[in-house]
């Protein structure tokens, strides 16, 4: 650019030197930076510590299943492919040439389990699975992080930590386009009886747990159902006590998982 008109132009210049400005990263200095990053994350190798690691958000798991957008994605979040459950601590593991390996030293890489899909998966094939660093950082079974229904309660705490609670159910399919999930154990709070239940999208269920269809065809069987969501009391239009959960529609689809009965 010049003073001499207001419109702006280039001039071609020599494509050899790199008249990057330092701050840029394009500049001979960044790229100089990102080899030497380059050349010391292979300066370690990575190998599972043995240590599985709970890893949530605001009391709850910071990953969960959810349909492909409408750009005909094909993952989901909890990356089918593989172990979903087995990460490293920053990013996907670095691997290095088998020949500079061995000489290479050894970093420990934990574990972590994200989502609840995974944690029912290791509860109902170990439930003595032990799971180490937890809220207060000890290591427990991984049946000390589910609970039955019965013991859900109306929160004092927004943001406590919100176990996974289970039970068998049973399904309906509505007209109206959705599943309904009822547990087959009834709560009782303030005196009152409720039958907790929830309603998910046909598309969700039908994509992710298709056996469910085959209940309802059936019309009679019990699943497992599996949710981590705290009970919440609200209010009809005309005045009645009707017991929902926290998380409803959509937001509820991260936080539950269902398998079939044996």
């Amino acid at each position: 650019m010049t003073k001499k008109g207001s419109s702006a132009f280039f001039i071609e210049g020599k494509r050899s030197d790199n008249l990057h400005i330092n701050d840029c990263p394009f500049s001979e200095e960044s790229l100089k930076k990102d080899s030497n990053n380059t050349e010391k994350e292979q300066e370690v190798t990575y190998e599972p510590s043995g240590l599985t690691i709970m890893d949530m958000k605001g009391g709850q798991f910071s990953r969960g299943l959810k349909l492909p957008s409408n750009e005909n994605e094909t993952t989901t979040i909890t990356e089918h492919d593989g172990n979903p459950s087995e990460e490293s601590e920053k990013g996907p593991v670095k691997t290095v040439p088998p020949k500079q390996s061995e000489n290479l030293p050894t970093k420990p890489r934990n574990k972590h389990l994200k989502d609840i899909e995974s944690f029912v998966s290791h509860y109902e094939e170990n439930p003595d699975y032990i799971i180490d660093e937890g809220f207060l950082g000890q290591s427990l079974p991984i049946h000390r992080y589910f609970r039955s229904i019965k013991e859900n309660h109306v929160p004092k705490r927004e943001r406590d930590r919100i176990p996974i609670y289970y039970g068998n159910g049973y399904v309906r399919f509505s007209e109206k386009g959705y599943y309904s999930f009822f547990f087959s154990d009834g709560v009782s709070i303030d005196s009152n009886w409720y039958q907790p239940h929830f309603f998910v999208s046909r598309e969700f269920i039908d994509y992710f747990f298709p056996f469910v269809k085959n209940y309802c065809k059936k019309n009679g069987g019990t699943i497992n159902i599996y949710i981590q969501s705290r009970f919440w009391l609200g209010k009809t239009k005309n005045g009645k006590s009707v017991l929902r959960f926290q998380n409803r529609g959509e937001k509820l689809t991260p936080f539950i998982y269902f398998t079939e009965r044996m």
